[in-house]
């Protein structure tokens, strides 16, 4: 395979480079007008911007599992238009099928206070009902579905995290009922491959699973292809450390680590802040105690399995920083590359914070269309923080601290162009990444947070042939191009139809 005409000026490049051979999987050589062979593939790129395949380091493709009894609620304004959703999806299923409703966001959703239990079961329907809040730490049930859990084994365990009046549910209790759903394992297999296919076309060549099971990490390994998918396993208890051992690696699927989940999310008001939520006493809470997060942290470093530790109010952050530090963490003495997910508010001062960061050796795994969707006066951050609302996602100070800023989606949404974006664009400056620092978060930032940096997120000789190429042409129409082509390990797995960019004047 060749790629002409190439623009690889953002890659430090120049004009001394506008083509690349592919050989396999594997980039032979760059360089500047190199000629077609007999019967290669040519792709001209005409002038369009060429980068590595983009990293999603937090994305959730198993978000997908159910993706044939779902409604995407993402876009929706009214209960009404959730109701209206519901109703016709109970049309297309069975009549003791789950309905899977997913990604409502109460900050677009001006009657959110509506929503609950008792209106889900004006439905009529026998169906349980189960809609996930897009952050995935809250959802809401209906009386059929809540039934279902109430009987569960399991319940006893997360009670405390269910409230039988609403049919709310929070953090532990949502994944025991994701567990409940009854769904054959091929139609989970291909709700997977219908989010690869997505991803692919948006210019993801790899991505970081960041919530499975055991039991999910086979709809994965059948799922994944043609993505790398590096899969970090559910922390529950010291068995996972076991668990993890025995998942099996596949061309495309590797169990690379265990997610510990410490707090909440700032849309559930559950992450765990030092000041309360706007207008509100809620302060959201830890899941784990510091002592157990010091055990755990200890254990993994002993065993070398990298964690990647969900942490996004400032006393989260803090007490996974405290727990490193007493367990003698060091950059200097330990390559584990354990990885912090989310951090979107960091404890003051912020400088203090950046440096701790950076002495105990953390990857800051963030996720910039966070502030693309939410990051004004009357968005998630301005309603949840009030005035403090820009002061989140500190992308800037991180980096220029020298820490390995990794940027994901957390498939809210998985575009990594959108994301780009937001970290451009944050409206709080000094937090703001250029344009190249941002690209570079988003490809080899994210292969070394998977020990792949020789590999992958690079357009280099020897280098994996993951490469993105965006319909557009200058640097400054990036953030709002689209995806042309996207070549995965010297195969091309997508190519956009529709008209090219304008040419350069």
């Amino acid at each position: 395979m060749l790629i002409s005409n190439a623009n690889l000026e953002l890659l430090g490049f120049g004009k001394r480079a506008t083509s690349i051979r592919v050989e396999g999987d594997s980039i032979a050589r760059i360089g500047r007008e190199l000629g077609a062979r007999p019967a290669e593939q040519v792709i001209d790129a005409d002038g369009r911007i060429v980068l590595p395949g983009f990293i999603d380091s937090h994305a959730h493709l198993l978000f997908r599992e159910f993706d044939l009894i779902s409604v995407d609620l993402a876009e929706t304004t009214s209960v009404d238009e959730i109701i209206s959703l519901l109703e016709a999806k109970s049309k297309e299923v069975g009549p003791s099928e789950w309905i899977i409703g997913n990604s409502w966001d109460d900050s677009k959703i001006a009657d959110f206070q509506s929503l609950n239990k008792d209106r889900l079961d004006r439905l009529g329907t026998a169906n349980p009902i189960f809609l996930q809040r897009i952050c995935g730490h809250i959802a809401v049930l209906n009386s059929t579905a809540f039934a279902i859990l109430s009987e569960s084994s399991d319940f006893g365990r997360i009670e405390h995290l269910v409230d039988p009046e609403s049919g709310f549910v929070r953090e532990d209790a949502l994944q025991v009922t994701r567990r409940l759903v009854k769904l054959d394992f091929a139609d989970r297999v291909t709700g997977v491959r219908r989010a690869v296919q997505e991803v692919l076309a948006l210019g993801v060549t790899s991505l970081c699973e960041m919530h499975s099971t055991p039991e999910q990490y086979a709809v994965l390994s059948q799922g994944a292809r043609p993505l790398q998918v590096f899969v970090y396993l559910n922390f529950v208890d010291e068995r996972s450390f076991e668990f993890l051992a025995q998942r099996r690696a596949s061309p495309h699927c590797r169990a690379s680590g265990l997610k510990l989940v410490v707090d909440g999310s700032i849309g559930a008001r559950t992450a765990a802040v030092s000041k309360p939520y706007s207008g509100t006493s809620e302060k959201g809470m830890l899941l784990f105690s510091p002592e157990r997060i010091l055990r755990v942290v200890r254990e993994a470093t002993e065993r070398n399995v990298q964690l990647a530790i969900h942490a996004i109010g400032d006393l989260a952050v803090d007490a996974v920083l405290s727990a490193f530090e007493h367990a003698g963490a060091s950059k200097a003495t330990w390559d584990c590359r354990h990885r912090l997910e989310h951090c979107e508010l960091l404890p003051a001062p912020l400088e203090r914070t950046v440096e701790r960061i950076k002495s105990v050796g953390l990857v800051a795994s963030m996720q910039p269309n966070f502030i693309s969707n939410w990051a004004r006066p009357d968005g998630l951050y301005g309603q949840r923080f009030g005035d403090g609302w820009a002061g989140t996602n500190a992308f800037g100070p991180l980096r220029r601290s020298g820490v390995v800023v990794a940027f994901g989606s957390d498939s809210m949404p998985p575009g990594p162009v959108y994301g780009l974006r937001g970290a451009v664009e944050h409206p709080h400056e000094p937090f703001r990444l250029s344009l190249s620092e941002a690209v570079e978060a988003y490809t080899s930032a994210g292969a070394y947070a998977v020990f792949e940096e020789r590999r992958l997120g690079r357009l280099v000789e020897g280098a994996q042939a993951d490469i993105v190429i965006l319909n557009c042409r200058q640097p400054a129409d990036l953030l709002h191009s689209g995806v042309f082509a996207v070549v995965k390990k010297g195969e091309l797995v997508h190519k956009a139809a529709g008209p090219a960019p304008p040419a350069k004047s």
